[in-house]
């Protein structure tokens, strides 16, 4: 347990430490956080829905969270544009890592924002329903049933949400492949499936140090959450306008945390293999995994360039 904390506490220090030191690693997370928000106010208070058959309305959902998945994948792979700059000793350049995701990343890009988007709408869709039969039992139930109910109902949101956190670490997995390693789409899949298969054990490790910090940056927005639904006080509008924009930094922070672990991962992966390289050539014995240090991200050292 002390463990755990001890690394969730490592986890945050170097994620703070990589944001101080090159800010500029944020920039597309927020960017398509405003993006999404966007899409979810002009979706919850200016769409017309009554417009609209069920069937047509859950397309326009379905479209609305593609167009939030490729932002979010889009970010992301402008991220990670970002860290092979400066693993391989350049200067930050916006406008070459956006084009460089826009021409040869946009391809895995569209198909990964399509598969996620598929996912995110039926996790969101439980979700939903999960809340609603929450809210009911609320105004229904005892307050002894209440209770019970609460605590099902948030017992399940949290195994939703791990479950959507895995998921979405497992995609981030393969965007090193195309981003770094100008990948296909085959081998893209082919290689980040490799990848998850060698490291299993340092991948539950960082989701359960990711989800962890996750739940912890969360926690207020929550309680508002909660107090709102399962209580008769009223928050002001200033007050929600806060929790929105609290909740977006919040999530930027939490999708930076598990891309920032993917990357650390992918790059001591790769530094690995040129290391295993290395030993074969000169007929020596193969390192194991653990024996080849493990690149960061803040220090100065290009991690990117093999001879």
């Amino acid at each position: 347990m002390f463990e755990n904390m001890k690394r969730e506490y490592e986890l945050f220090g170097i994620s703070f430490k990589a944001f101080k030191r090159y800010p500029v690693f944020m920039l597309p997370l927020f960017a398509a956080w405003l993006i999404i928000a966007s899409v979810i106010i002009y979706m919850a208070r200016y769409f017309v829905w009554d417009n609209y058959l069920v069937w047509q309305g859950l397309l326009v959902i379905l479209a609305a969270v593609f167009v939030c998945s490729f932002f979010l994948i889009l970010s992301c792979s402008v991220l990670l544009e970002f860290i092979q700059q400066n693993e391989t000793g350049k200067s930050f350049n916006l406008f070459k890592s956006l084009g460089e995701t826009l021409t040869k990343n946009l391809l895995h890009v569209l198909l990964l924002s399509l598969i996620w988007s598929i996912f995110w709408s039926l996790v969101t869709l439980v979700q939903a329903l999960v809340l609603l039969a929450m809210s009911a039992k609320r105004t229904e139930d005892g307050r002894r049933d209440t209770t019970y109910s609460i605590g099902i109902g948030a017992g399940i949101l949290l195994i939703l949400n791990f479950v959507k956190e895995t998921v979405r670490m497992f995609l981030f997995i393969f965007m090193p492949a195309f981003a770094w390693e100008d990948l296909s789409l085959g081998k893209t899949f082919k290689r980040g499936w490799s990848i998850l298969k060698q490291r299993r054990e340092e991948i539950e490790k960082g989701l359960g140090l990711t989800l962890g910090a996750s739940l912890l940056v969360f926690v207020p927005p929550i309680i508002m959450i909660m107090i709102h639904i399962f209580s008769d006080f009223h928050f002001p509008s200033w007050a929600w306008v806060a929790c929105l924009v609290y909740a977006g930094l919040a999530w930027s922070y939490t999708v930076y945390l598990e891309l920032m672990f993917v990357a650390e991962l992918y790059l001591w992966q790769m530094n690995w293999e040129y290391a295993v390289r290395k030993a074969e050539e000169v007929g020596a014995p193969a390192p194991a995994f653990y024996e080849v240090q493990r690149p960061s991200i803040i220090d100065d050292t290009p991690d990117l360039i093999f001879d």
